[in-house]
């Protein structure tokens, strides 16, 4: 009875609940922003609602001033864009996406020339 017990607890602990969160992150943009404005895009594609955070990340890996990261519902089907950053004020390099699950999701980061007004999209993995 209490070997049972012992053994039930012990399953319980190895294959429980951990909850963990999967990663999408663009690739760095390769070179200097200097005019234009950026953003990040998150699209799900599946069927179901999902619980996404979205970053706008820096050259040392942190959140961009003045573009605080969001939490948001996405429904099935649509496609969240962050607040677009003026490059005047900000320094991005990527854009980095956290759920419960990345299968259904495709991100990417956006910037957009100030000059030419052409996007210039990265898709993240």
């Amino acid at each position: 009875m209490i070997r049972h017990a012992l053994l039930t607890a012990m399953l319980v602990l190895t294959f429980g609940g951990f909850a963990r969160a999967a990663t999408l992150a663009t690739a760095p943009f390769p070179g200097s922003l200097g005019t234009g404005s950026a953003t990040c895009a998150v699209t799900n594609d599946g069927t179901k609602t999902i619980r996404v955070t979205i970053e706008m990340i820096d050259n040392i890996g942190d959140t961009v001033d003045g573009v605080p990261a969001q939490t948001v519902d996405l429904l099935a089907g649509r496609t969240f864009f962050l607040p677009y950053a003026a490059l005047d004020d900000v320094s991005p390099h990527r854009c980095r996406f956290t759920a419960a699950s990345k299968g259904k999701l495709r991100g990417s980061f956006i910037w957009v020339s100030s000059t030419s007004g052409s996007p210039v999209i990265i898709p993240a993995q």
